[in-house]
C-alpha cells in the first residue's frame, strides 16, 4: 500500500478553512460533539444508563406490566373469552367460554398471592374464577401464620386440598377450619350433606352459561377418611353433570396415575421423572370418569398440581404398584393438565425464577369453549424452561384427546 506524502502547509490550510466553515453550518452539533467525547465520567452518568438500569423496563414489579401492560392483556382476555361464530358471522351468545386463572402450589408464598389477586381483580369482567390446586400451606400445617388470610381477596379463590395441606394437623377439621370455613361461603359451590361438620373438603360449581360442571376433589382424604361416601357423591354429580348436557371439568391436587406420554408441547416438562401413582384416589376417580364417558359424559380434563413442574397429556399408561399388588389399566380418553408451582423460590422445577421479573409468578388462564370443544391454556409469568423452550400457550381438542396447537 502507497501512503500519501506528508500534508503540505497550504493543505493543512485547506482543511482547516473547510472545518471552519462546517463549525459555521453545524455549531451546535460540532460543539455537542466535542463536549461529549472530552466530558468527565460524572457528565457521561448522566447521559448514559448506569450499569444496573439497563433492562430495568421490564422489570416493573407490577404483574399487569410484566405481562404485557392492561391494554395487551385486555386483548387477550378478550380472545380467550370469544365464542364460536354463528352462521351469521357473529359471536355465537347462546353461550360464553369459561375463564379461569389457575395456580397450584403456593406454599404459603404471600407476595405470589397478592400478585395473583391483583390479577383477578384487574380482569372481573373476563376471568369467571380463580383456583389454587392444593398446597396452599408451607411444608405442613404447623407453618400456617395465617398471613394469607390476611390478603384481601383470597376469600374468593377456591381451594383444594394438597398433601402438604394434611401434614402435622391435629385432625380433619383442622384442614377444613383453615382454608374452607372462612371461604366457602364466598365461592358460591355445592358441597356435599353435612360438609362442615364432617370437615369434607370436596364440592363442585356450575357455570351455567358456559355449560360446565367443576368438581374439585380431596384426594388427601379419600381413603383415611371418606372413601367410599367421597366416590358415590363423585359418581353422582358426574351423573347430574350428564343429564344436563354440562362438560366436566374436574381437579385433584396430585396427578392420579403413572402420568402419560404426554403431548408434544413446551407445558409437558422434559423431566421425565414420574410423580403419578400416589394419590389416594387412584383406585377410583379415573373408573368413575370412565364411567361417565362411557355413558356419553363430556369430559374435559382432569387439573393437577404437586409435581412443581408443566405436564400435560392423557392417562395412556397403566399404573402397576412397586410390590406388583395393584394394577390399573390405562385411560386413554382421560387428559391431564399438571401446573407447575406458583411458589417463586420453590424446589423441584424446571425453570429458573428470577425475583423482581415476569418469572416471578407462574399462572396459567384456563379457556373452555364447549362448543368448539377447545381447552386453551396461556401463560402469565414464567414463560421459559431450562431446555429453551418458550411456554406462550397451547389449544386442545379435548373431544379428540388431542393437542392442535402450541408456541
Amino acid at each position: 500500500m502507497v501512503l500519501p506524502p506528508p500534508f503540505h502547509k497550504k493543505h493543512r490550510y485547506y482543511i482547516m478553512t473547510i472545518y471552519r466553515e462546517f463549525i459555521k453550518l453545524f455549531g451546535l452539533l460540532s460543539i455537542f460533539t466535542l463536549i461529549t467525547c472530552s466530558c468527565d465520567k460524572s457528565v457521561a452518568d448522566e447521559i448514559l444508563p448506569k450499569e444496573e438500569e439497563k433492562g430495568k423496563a421490564n422489570t416493573d414489579g407490577d404483574i399487569i406490566t410484566q405481562n404485557g401492560g392492561y391494554a395487551e392483556l385486555s386483548h387477550i382476555l378478550q380472545n380467550l373469552k370469544k365464542t364460536k361464530l354463528g352462521s351469521n358471522g357473529q359471536s355465537d351468545n347462546s353461550y360464553s367460554r369459561l375463564l379461569l386463572l389457575t395456580a397450584s402450589d403456593i406454599h404459603n408464598d404471600v407476595e405470589r398471592l397478592k400478585r395473583m389477586v391483583k390479577f383477578h381483580k384487574t380482569f372481573p369482567e373476563y376471568i369467571d374464577d380463580a383456583f389454587i390446586c392444593g398446597d396452599i400451606t408451607g411444608s405442613s400445617m404447623e407453618e400456617w401464620t395465617g398471613e394469607l388470610n390476611n390478603v384481601e381477596g383470597f376469600e374468593n379463590i377456591l381451594l383444594s386440598v394438597g398433601n402438604h395441606d394434611t401434614y402435622k394437623v391435629s385432625g380433619y377439621n383442622q384442614v377444613y377450619s383453615t382454608l374452607f370455613k372462612s371461604n366457602v361461603t364466598n365461592w358460591h359451590v355445592n358441597q356435599p350433606e353435612k360438609a362442615e361438620e364432617q370437615s369434607l373438603c370436596y364440592y363442585y360449581k356450575d357455570y351455567n352459561s358456559a355449560k360446565v360442571r367443576f368438581i374439585v376433589l380431596d384426594g388427601e382424604h379419600w381413603i383415611s377418611v371418606d372413601s367410599e361416601n367421597q366416590k358415590n357423591w363423585f359418581c353422582s354429580t358426574l351423573e347430574e353433570a350428564r343429564k344436563k348436557g354440562y362438560a366436566v371439568l374436574a381437579a385433584v391436587h396430585r396427578p392420579a396415575f403413572t402420568l402419560g406420554n404426554g403431548f408434544n408441547t413446551s407445558f409437558n416438562s422434559l423431566e421425565n421423572e414420574s410423580f403419578g401413582g400416589d394419590s389416594h384416589a387412584l383406585d377410583h376417580m379415573a373408573e368413575c370418569v370412565d364411567e361417565f364417558q362411557e355413558k356419553g359424559g363430556e369430559f374435559i380434563c382432569w387439573l393437577g398440581g404437586h409435581t412443581h413442574t408443566d405436564y400435560c397429556g392423557v392417562f395412556d399408561l397403566p399404573y402397576q404398584s412397586k410390590d406388583g399388588s395393584k394394577y390399573i389399566k390405562p385411560f386413554p380418553k382421560q387428559i391431564y393438565i399438571i401446573e407447575g408451582s406458583s411458589k417463586q423460590d420453590v424446589v423441584w422445577q424446571d425453570c429458573v425464577k428470577v425475583p423482581e421479573s415476569r418469572s416471578q409468578d407462574l399462572l396459567n388462564l384456563l379457556s373452555i369453549d364447549v362448543k368448539s370443544k377447545l381447552l386453551v391454556v396461556y401463560r402469565i409469568g414464567a414463560d421459559f424452561d431450562m431446555f429453551g423452550r418458550k411456554k406462550v400457550s397451547m389449544t386442545i381438542d379435548y373431544a379428540n384427546h388431542s393437542l392442535l396447537y402450541s408456541n
